[in-house]
């Protein structure tokens, strides 16, 4: 979240940096605050819409578009 933080002045920085720490300590297990990452980055760089999210709690649904994903690269190698 920081990342999307250069535009705003330091003092509304500060406030979302306290923000995320504080949103770190409820995420009391590493893969909470694992899949919380993977979530903020799919978000910021893959151009995931709501949708896309709802396959990661379908685990064999994500899977499958996973393996699908990977395959289709592979075959471009």
């Amino acid at each position: 979240m920081m990342r999307k933080t250069q535009d705003l002045s330091s003092g509304e920085r500060r406030l979302m940096q306290g923000l995320c720490d504080v949103l770190k300590q409820l995420l009391s297990k590493p893969y909470q605050r694992h899949m919380a990452d993977l979530l903020i980055d799919a978000a910021s760089h893959a151009d995931m819409v709501t949708a896309d999210f709802a396959l990661l709690v379908r685990m064999d649904e994500y899977m499958d578009t996973v393996r699908a994903f990977i395959g289709s690269h592979a075959a471009r190698s």
